[in-house]
């Protein structure tokens, strides 16, 4: 049975600095292995100095200049925030995001059209039904504008604020 190689990996004397090969953007394009950059030789990369509730220091990369990565540097808490409302609001793991309804609607309707064409409906049921579907279609319209408004107001908020940054640096820059 042949064994399988683990990556080794060399930490550097100072903690939380770890070596790692960079294989930077290959010259010859995409799928190609030879690369250009730093040509194989090892660079340091600092760790996030994050210290979990458990007591293990986290495992993530440092941003560039700062000593703690994104997920716990309190400058980009934010911009995290902002990101996490974000990716709530399109939906998915079960949530709607508002366009698996449009299309099942439309399903629905050409459905229901293809029934009633070959006369599997009746009429007045299908008129009742399609009444329906114009109050769901009026509904998820105003769902969407709310969206809009929502994000609309984010934006106002964030413009505010640099405003508010602006005014404050150049009242204190000399």
């Amino acid at each position: 049975m042949k064994r399988l190689k683990r990556p080794r990996r060399r930490v550097n004397a100072s903690a939380g600095t770890r070596l790692r090969k960079d294989r930077g953007a290959s010259v010859f394009g995409p799928g190609h292995t030879r690369h250009a950059s730093t040509r194989g030789r090892a660079i340091a990369t600092a760790r996030c100095s994050f210290i979990k509730a458990g007591g293990e220091r986290c495992k993530g990369i440092a941003s560039a200049g700062a000593t703690l990565c994104y997920s716990h540097d309190p400058a980009r808490a934010a911009e995290r925030s902002s990101n996490a409302r974000k990716a709530g609001r399109a939906g998915g793991n079960g949530r709607s995001s508002g366009l698996s309804e449009t299309a099942e609607a439309k399903r629905w309707i050409r459905g229901l059209i293809a029934n009633l064409l070959k006369g599997d409906v009746p009429r007045d049921i299908a008129t009742a039904a399609f009444m329906g579907l114009n109050v769901l279609a009026r509904y998820l319209e105003l769902e969407k504008r709310i969206r809009e408004v929502d994000e609309l107001d984010e934006l106002a908020a964030e413009i505010e604020e640099i405003k508010r940054e602006r005014t404050y640096e150049r009242g204190h820059a000399s």
